[in-house]
């Protein structure tokens, strides 16, 4: 993932009349550990890489969060944080965003 196409994925979601985008937050070393046994093997799409590998690939750099918020917002959209753990909410908040998106 690179700044811009995230900047693009925002601009498809407000022309076509999204409300909202969500971010992803997290990251891959607060969620597994870089590993190559069995059991952290991707699958499909991603067979060659550890889990960590692949989140490492996947994940939106925190540093980029603050700017991608102003962004949808200058385009009329809210943005909200899906965080996968508490580190990663406590870096939302620094950021301003302004609701989040819990799980179980």
């Amino acid at each position: 993932m690179d700044y811009e196409r995230a900047c693009a994925i925002i601009d498809a979601a407000a022309e076509a009349g999204a409300d909202a985008v969500k971010i992803q937050t997290y990251r891959a070393d607060t969620i597994t550990i870089d590993c190559g046994a069995k059991e952290f093997q991707a699958h499909g799409l991603w067979e060659g890489m550890n889990l960590y590998q692949l989140y490492q690939k996947a994940y939106t750099p925190w540093e980029w969060q603050e700017g991608l918020i102003q962004y949808a917002n200058e385009k009329g959209l809210d943005c909200f944080s899906s965080p996968v753990d508490v580190t990663a909410k406590t870096g939302r908040w620094r950021s301003g965003c302004c609701f989040f998106h819990g799980k179980g």
